[in-house]
């Protein structure tokens, strides 16, 4: 099926609050992590600091179908777990073509 783009595309965001290591199935055009806890955590290889953030961006049109680890490095008790997700999803997406050979799914993609 041919589908033009067009500057109108509608989107939305999803955001999601991680206490414990995990990972998560991008399936967005844009993604961005942020640590608002004061443990470490390590996003394929990317280390985040208390604040810190780390965004990866599509271009026009572009779906990101990769599946991110992540976790927490725990050096005292006073350490505390929070990594906060959020992605904009494409809400008229028809494309096949992702991950696994997953379906768009509305409530994710």
């Amino acid at each position: 099926m041919d589908r033009k783009f067009t500057t109108d595309r509608k989107f939305t965001t999803e955001t999601n609050i991680y206490y414990s290591n995990g990972q998560i199935i991008s399936n967005c055009n844009t993604i961005l992590f942020i640590n608002q806890g004061t443990a470490i955590v390590n996003i394929d290889g990317v280390k985040l600091s208390y604040a810190q953030s780390y965004s990866i961006d599509g271009n026009e049109n572009e779906v990101n179908v990769k599946n991110y680890q992540f976790f927490f490095t725990i050096n005292t008790p006073e350490d505390i777990p929070q990594l906060v997700i959020v992605k904009k999803i494409f809400l008229d997406d028809v494309r096949e073509n992702y991950a696994d050979g997953r379906k768009p799914d509305k409530s994710n993609c």
